[in-house]
């Protein structure tokens, strides 16, 4: 594993990265090359916010996490992922 792979993967940590912090931080990784290697997903967070009528949604969010593979990794529990 690349040097960088493993230090985006203990970026994105137990709980996860929105994609443009990864972008932020790390401006000229192909994190598609993590998802193909099965070391991280994109996970769907749906936002239930109550809004006035006439106001549109929030937004979804979406963050990539670790998946069990990459935690193991980079020596991260796979048990505690994502937890707050």
């Amino acid at each position: 594993m690349a040097d960088v792979d493993r230090e985006v993967l203990e970026f994105i940590g137990r709980q996860g990265k929105r994609p443009e912090q990864i972008a932020d931080r790390f401006p000229e990784f192909d994190i598609q090359r993590l998802v193909r290697a099965g070391l991280v997903r994109l996970h769907h967070i749906e936002v239930q916010e109550t809004h006035p009528p006439g106001t549109p949604p929030s937004p979804d969010i979406l963050v990539y996490v670790l998946t069990e593979r990459g935690a193991e990794a980079v020596d991260i529990d796979p048990r505690t992922l994502h937890a707050a």
